[in-house]
């Protein structure tokens, strides 16, 4: 019998920790872009956006179960029963069907749920047979390829590591998920992330390198590759990247990452030697140098000092 907790859990809002354990906001945040999208009746990107949430979100029984009830929704809208019937038995699997209907989805598809559980319960997927892989070499004798040496003293075999279910790699999984659509920007971005929380900010630079190749006016990943370049010192890739963005952003962007650029673009071209280029910036940023705007940018305060001194000797001269 499932547990009341979890039943109830299914049914609420997506919380900032469970048990101890603590959400991904980065998986979060794709999480109620997917819940946004359904409600607007945009199926086929709330789906790609569960997708890439479950990467982050797996692990967790209850959030799992109800990723899988969103995906199963969206692929019935899309047309693709058969799909949707296979994401809802694999929901039912990690928390039954007398779980499915508590599950909190947007009311656009509520009405939906009942019936699509109904149809997936008369028509469960058809489950792979099981086979064993024929036995090539006899258990009685060693293979004539890999043949027993009798002059080598035997060794303790190693100890068995723990038989268990593998931590999935989500490097993989986020690579599918762009070939499968190179012009969809969320999995690039959830690939640089994990690049850069593992350090690897090379490998971070050059997803967002290829996203950009793919999508050349995706305007956020300008700033992104700006933003890493900078910290790499790679100055000449900082500002040609951060240019490009506040020229793609002048009606697409809100003000706070304009702010942000302009006060990277401020650095670059200061530490590159141009000192031309970073008055142009500060004549053009005249509205960012406030307590308001200042505290709002996501630099390290070192940084935002930076840009004041850089600014006061410029100033003087």
């Amino acid at each position: 019998m499932k547990s009341l907790l979890l039943l109830l859990f299914l049914s609420v809002g997506l919380p900032a920790s469970q048990g101890g354990q603590t959400i991904d906001p980065f998986y979060a945040v794709r999480f109620e872009a997917g819940l946004s999208l359904m409600e607007a009746g945009r199926y086929e990107e709330a789906f790609k956006e569960f997708e890439v949430a479950g990467f982050g979100l797996s692990a967790r029984k209850d959030l799992w179960a109800r990723i899988h009830v969103l995906k199963g929704l969206c692929q019935s809208k899309l047309g693709n029963k058969s799909k949707a019937f296979e994401s809802l038995a694999a929901a039912a699997e990690l928390v039954g069907w007398d779980a499915l209907p508590l599950v909190s989805v947007p009311e656009p598809v509520k009405p939906d749920l009942p019936k699509l559980i109904a149809e997936a319960r008369k028509n469960p997927p058809p489950k792979a047979e099981e086979k064993a892989a024929p036995l090539i070499v006899s258990v009685e004798k060693p293979a004539p390829d890999r043949p027993v040496p009798s002059d080598v003293p035997s060794k303790a075999a190693p100890a068995e590591k723990p038989v268990g279910k593998p931590n999935p790699d989500p490097v993989e999984g986020f690579r599918r998920l762009i070939l499968a659509d190179p012009r969809y920007p969320s999995p690039y971005y959830s690939l640089a992330e994990h690049f850069a929380q593992r350090g690897d900010f090379g490998a971070a630079r050059k997803t967002l390198r290829d996203l950009l190749r793919n999508i050349p006016t995706e305007v956020r990943g300008h700033l992104e590759l700006g933003r890493l370049a900078y910290e790499a010192r790679d100055l000449k890739e900082a500002g040609k990247s951060l240019e490009r963005f506040l020229a793609l952003a002048e009606k697409s962007a809100d003000e706070r990452s304009k702010d942000e650029a302009r006060a990277l673009l401020i650095l670059v071209s200061y530490l590159r030697g141009d000192d031309k280029k970073a008055r142009a910036v500060l004549a053009a940023s005249a509205g960012l140098f406030t307590p308001a705007r200042l505290a709002a940018l996501t630099l390290a305060p070192r940084e935002v000092d930076r840009v004041l001194v850089i600014r006061a000797e410029l100033g003087k001269k």
